[in-house]
């Protein structure tokens, strides 16, 4: 195995302590979360979804790929607009949200 094997195969608590952050940033009394099923059983890739009780028009999805691959889709408020985007970090992912969601 090599080293970036390695780093993506390392438990990381820094990164299940920052999607922990970003689930409770979805206040449960607003927001549905959908943790979507994987394309293959030994698949690391994960879909997690979460929608307005209200607006199910209001959708707020995360892709992961793993650890440094993870993407976002948010709704662009007033409008039929998805807004979708790409980080490397699981923290970076959580500092967007944080700015963009009023709970």
């Amino acid at each position: 195995m090599n080293n970036e094997e390695n780093k993506l195969d390392m438990i990381d608590n820094n990164y299940y302590n920052n999607l922990y952050k970003i689930n409770k940033l979805f206040n449960k009394d607003i927001y549905n979360c959908k943790i979507g099923t994987k394309s293959e059983s030994d698949s690391v890739n994960q879909i997690i979804v979460y929608l307005n009780k209200k607006n199910k028009s209001e959708k707020y999805s995360l892709y992961i790929n793993n650890k440094y691959s993870i993407g976002l889709s948010i709704p662009i408020k007033n409008s039929n607009i998805l807004f979708k985007t790409n980080f490397n970090s699981i923290e970076d992912v959580y500092k967007f949200l944080e700015k963009h969601i009023k709970v």
